[in-house]
């Protein structure tokens, strides 16, 4: 790399390590070395940060090229619309498995209707909320669509947690009404407010046809509370057309119709968003996943291998825990989406040794 000034010339040499870095690299650097050289010759009084590293056309391509990240949304649409256009286009394709249980995408899409009627007839109202206090189920993904269908927002609320915290997240929250799972229906009247129980019944005893409620991209889709670890929990309303972005030509992971997404997260965790609408709004299916199957690495593994999942979202202590058990048990994902703290470099190799 010559560096030429008047009455001296300068040859520089890198040597650099071949296996931490590329030639691509190393040549990118010598030229911002180059134009920092050349800037300090031409500026001598200017401060070093100040001196221009990256040339022109490098420019636009940080700048330009970069940043284009726009991508083809569907126009002016709701989740629950996307959805139902996804059981028009597959209804015989399956939507989710759970405990025996398996709804095709017709299926799931009707019996969400007849929810969303009762909840319309219950009173809930476009703009309200309604929270859903219940496990990872077929009954529990039923409940969020017919919500959003109801033109309403849902709450999900962690059976686990306090009563007084429950409690806090509802009234600030301003739920309308609770769909609680049979197990979590007492403890749901706690928070008085009515409450509807979520049922296995799939029946085709009452109408089904999509309700046609009027909604919008920008309308409210669920509140998720944080923490609250630095206090008072606080309660983030996300809009439909952020989990559209989210899921849907977002370049982050590319679910198709073929693909089997485990649902691993806890419901009011967010990645739950990701697991739920990234699977059904682009036809694949969702394998929710039991408590006690997901805390036991040969269970785990199992129902992996038995359901042929291909795609996956782990806590990074849950990945480390179970890996180091069974470096193998992933190997019918495409996709393993990990995140939420430290991953253990060692563990890391192994999985991808085993799972290339």
């Amino acid at each position: 790399n010559l560096i030429v000034y008047p009455g001296k010339t300068w040859t520089v040499k890198i040597k650099y390590n071949g296996a931490a870095f590329d030639s691509a690299f190393i040549e990118r650097t010598a030229e911002h070395l180059t134009r920092m050289m050349e800037a300090a010759v031409d500026q001598p009084d200017a401060f070093v940060r100040e001196y221009g590293l990256v040339g022109d056309e490098e420019q636009q391509q940080i700048v330009e090229v970069f940043n284009r990240t726009k991508a083809e949304l569907p126009e002016g649409m709701s989740v629950h619309q996307v959805f139902e256009e996804q059981a028009q286009r597959t209804p015989a394709s399956t939507a989710v498995v759970y405990e025996g249980v398996e709804l095709t995408f017709r299926e799931l899409n009707r019996a969400a209707n007849r929810l969303a009627r009762k909840l319309v007839e219950q009173g809930l109202q476009k703009g309200e909320t309604a929270a859903i206090m219940n496990d990872r189920s077929a009954e529990t993904v039923v409940g969020m669509l017919a919500v959003l269908k109801a033109g309403a927002a849902y709450v999900p609320l962690d059976p686990a947690l306090p009563e007084d915290r429950l409690r806090f997240m509802a009234e600030d929250s301003s739920i309308r009404m609770v769909l609680a799972g049979k197990s979590y229906t007492e403890q749901a009247h706690q928070l008085q407010v009515p409450v509807l129980t979520l049922d296995s019944g799939f029946e085709e005893s009452e109408a089904a046809d999509n309700l046609n409620l009027p909604s919008a991209p920008t309308d409210l889709a669920y509140i998720m509370y944080t923490s609250g670890s630095t206090g008072k929990p606080k309660g983030v309303m996300i809009e439909h057309k952020s989990i559209l972005r989210l899921v849907k030509n977002g370049g982050y992971v590319p679910v198709h119709e073929e693909d089997r997404m485990a649902q691993t997260g806890a419901v009011s965790f967010d990645a739950g968003t990701f697991e739920v609408f990234g699977a059904l709004l682009n036809g694949a299916a969702l394998y929710p996943v039991k408590k006690e199957t997901l805390l036991d690495a040969k269970q785990f593994t199992a129902f992996l291998r038995e359901q042929r999942i291909t795609a996956m979202w782990l806590t990074s202590p849950l990945f480390n825990q179970l890996a180091a058990k069974d470096a193998g048990m992933f190997g019918t994902l495409r996709h393993l989406i990990i995140g939420g703290d430290a991953l253990v470099p060692h563990i890391v190799s192994k999985v991808k040794q085993a799972s290339p």
